[in-house]
């Protein structure tokens, strides 16, 4: 045990000593990104990005992760030729999650900065460490390209379009800026803390449940729905955030969705398709499900 202990802290050691630099490179490929085009009755009316991640960093050799999130589009006044609702300030896990990824402000399909992170044992020093880096993505170049409809109709439609790595064209290369030990170790549990956190128009005497396509999340049924809780739901904001965790199987894909539960106990479903989401394995810091968090579609 002891031997164990000093062993593990000289690779922390030789870990802090190892720059960011002598890692290779992220490799991001395929990548694609949509702005809806603001009609209800059109396409569904959220921003996406997806994409798959590999690299080589780890002792055990190349791997890859597949990456993707979506999250509200701009309202009619909101007129900025950018998405005002893009998730930032955290990263968002990947799967498996020993990848994740981070947006930034004034993000566009055509023109945004992409933060990528892995958690990985060195080769060098057998250590876990946290990568990360970003790059700027434009369609400026070859390596990336959009298909923009301009077209703009008051309350019915606004630009759209999609863009992506063409056919042919090689990966778009994330430079490692910082590495570190990493301060949390994937865990392989079988049974892995999820959380869900959402926004929702809610007044004081409303709440907030999710319920999904598991045993753990009720099977639809709404008496055996998981109770979120919200510390601002006093009427003071527009939408609150709401809260709550469900011990759910490490690698179960499921479907999800909220319920608006009134004062009088009668419940709203959100509306359009279910959400999906798989419980990553093995499990990588705090796992998240949806888009942390996610938008009650009313």
């Amino acid at each position: 045990m002891k031997l164990s202990l000093i062993v593990l802290g000289l690779a922390s050691t030789l870990a802090s000593h190892v720059s960011a630099s002598s890692y290779l490179p992220f490799s991001v490929s395929p990548l694609s990104t949509h702005e809806p085009n603001g009609n209800p009755e059109g396409d569904v009316n959220y921003y996406h990005i997806n994409f798959t991640v590999s690299s080589s960093n780890d002792a055990s050799g190349e791997s890859s992760a597949i990456c993707t999130n979506s999250w509200s589009d701009n309202d009619w006044e909101q007129p900025q030729a950018y998405s005002v609702n893009v998730p930032t300030g955290s990263w968002i896990a990947c799967s498996p999650s020993t990848y994740s990824f981070q947006l930034y402000p004034y993000f566009s399909i055509g023109n945004f900065t992409l933060g990528i992170q892995q958690n990985f044992t060195s080769s060098t020093t057998w250590a876990r460490m946290l990568a990360s880096g970003s790059t700027h993505i434009t369609n400026s170049t070859s390596d990336f390209t959009c298909t923009i409809d301009p077209n703009t109709v008051q309350y019915v439609q606004h630009a759209s379009g999609d863009c992506s790595i063409p056919s042919g064209e090689h990966a778009i290369s994330v430079p490692v800026t910082t590495a570190s030990a990493a301060p949390n170790p994937c865990s392989n549990a079988a049974v892995i803390n999820t959380t869900f956190v959402v926004t929702a128009q809610t007044t004081p005497e409303q709440s907030i449940l999710v319920t999904g396509s598991i045993p753990e999340l009720g099977n639809w049924d709404p008496i055996s729905a998981v109770q979120l809780s919200s510390s601002n739901n006093d009427g003071t904001i527009a939408a609150p955030t709401w809260q709550g965790s469900a011990s759910l199987p490490a690698g179960s894909d499921f479907r999800y969705k909220y319920l608006m539960q009134n004062g009088d106990g009668s419940m709203a479903w959100e509306c359009c398709e279910n959400r999906q989401y798989a419980v990553p394995s093995p499990a990588c810091g705090k796992v998240v499900a949806g888009n942390n968090p996610d938008t009650f579609r009313g």
